[in-house]
């Protein structure tokens, strides 16, 4: 890694806060912009990929301030504009889940408290509740413009911790007061419109969708990757391998698939331990992840089928109604769509009306439907390509909604 010019206070960020401030360029910038998010996910999520890209082109200096969890992949950019500040993650030190979500959202304050007292930012970009309060508390010091990107919502009515009713509490506070929110379709704005008490018209909709036109093009990476013959089907489950996205039923039903079939697991997270029983599988095979969001699409385009599969957990806070939700805020569907694969999807509220006005999938309401919407799907593959690619123009095009988001952040400069 070479980082240029480096003095005595960059020093002290890298070696005292334990940043790594990568491709640090002394650029002068009019405006500058830090992003401040306690995960290290930002590779994985299109929307912030691509709100950082399109921010560079608006002349914007980027600051990208996380928690550098090494499950995920760092992100990169071409763009000399944007730096990034990768933080210690404590996730490999034994420590209660509890006590460690404290202790780093303690050290990205850290890091985004010095950061903003050495660099004079246009606006804070708080994403999730601990992002939004940190810019919260900055800007209020330091005097600076702050708004909201809300990935995942947190519902009051589902959460016990004294942890979590404080961070509640605090998200709301400071949602209140930053200018704008911006979250990825109208039925999760109303929801956190009335979470979180703010206005809907200081909401801005903004799909988790990766930038760019629509792709077409068809690839063999997975074949040729893992060796799968032309005459059997790819279906792809991408992202996260877990229970709430119904991996454990998905692997049960599909041992029953023909042999024309072949389920391929693909996890966003790097020695991701899948957790379930896949001796013996004979429908599955593996593909190591994580991959660059460069990279993705060339993934994505070579499947058949993608999956999009969310189940409610009772047992965990964040997968209850903050999934139940999920619409346009599922970027692995937006990604799909992009490269014309058609999906089949849970059956949640909007995702229904969306496959059946583009018809571009198949809803579910039980994994035991899996293999009939399969087989609609591989009958009429054509209509479906066309009809994800059409969707994904009209529903999830990036660049067109951003234009709100600029036009917003141009009105306060």
């Amino acid at each position: 890694m070479q980082i240029a010019d480096s003095n005595p206070r960059e020093l002290v960020e890298r070696y005292v806060f334990g940043a790594n401030t990568m491709n640090y360029r002394k650029t002068k910038h009019a405006k500058s912009i830090a992003f401040i998010h306690h995960r290290g996910e930002f590779d994985s999520v299109p929307s912030l990929m691509g709100s950082v890209k399109l921010l560079s082109q608006a002349g914007y200096a980027t600051d990208l301030i996380f928690i550098a969890d090494p499950a995920f992949a760092p992100p990169c950019f071409d763009e000399e504009s944007v730096h990034l500040v990768a933080l210690p993650s404590l996730r490999r030190l034994p420590l209660p889940e509890s006590v460690r979500r404290i202790l780093e959202a303690l050290i990205l304050f850290l890091g985004v408290f010095w950061r903003s007292g050495t660099r004079r930012y246009s606006w804070l970009v708080g994403i999730d509740p601990v992002g939004l309060i940190i810019s919260g508390i900055c800007a209020t010091i330091f005097r600076l413009r702050y708004c909201y990107i809300s990935l995942e919502i947190l519902f009051s009515g589902e959460i016990k911790s004294g942890y979590l009713k404080t961070l509640k509490r605090l998200e709301r506070y400071y949602n209140q007061r930053c200018a704008f929110t911006i979250i990825q379709d109208r039925v999760r704005a109303d929801l956190l419109a009335k979470e979180n008490g703010v206005p809907h018209e200081s909401i801005l909709l903004l799909p988790n969708s990766p930038l760019g036109e629509v792709n077409p093009q068809h690839s063999r990476y997975l074949r040729e990757r893992l060796d799968i013959p032309d005459d059997q089907k790819v279906v792809l489950h991408v992202g996260t391998l877990s229970k709430w996205t119904c991996t454990p039923q998905l692997l049960d039903v599909s041992r029953s698939w023909p042999a024309t079939l072949k389920l391929v697991l693909h996890s966003r997270e790097r020695g991701s331990e899948i957790g379930f029983d896949l001796a013996d599988h004979p429908r599955l095979q593996i593909s190591e992840g994580p991959v660059s969001s460069q990279d993705l699409p060339e993934l994505i385009a070579s499947a058949d089928i993608g999956l999009v599969l969310y189940c409610i957990d009772e047992q965990h806070f964040m997968h209850r109604d903050n999934i139940l939700y999920v619409g346009l805020s599922s970027g692995k569907m937006a990604e799909y769509l992009r490269c014309g694969v058609p999906v089949v999807v849970s059956a949640f509220p909007g995702m229904c009306d969306l496959m059946e006005e583009y018809h571009c999938g198949v809803c579910i309401a039980e994994m035991d439907e899996m293999a009939d919407a399969i087989h609609t799907i591989l009958a009429d593959w054509a209509n479906y390509s066309r009809g994800a690619l059409r969707c994904f123009d009209e529903v999830f095009h990036f660049e067109r909604h951003f234009a709100a988001v600029l036009s917003k952040l141009q009105h306060y400069s």
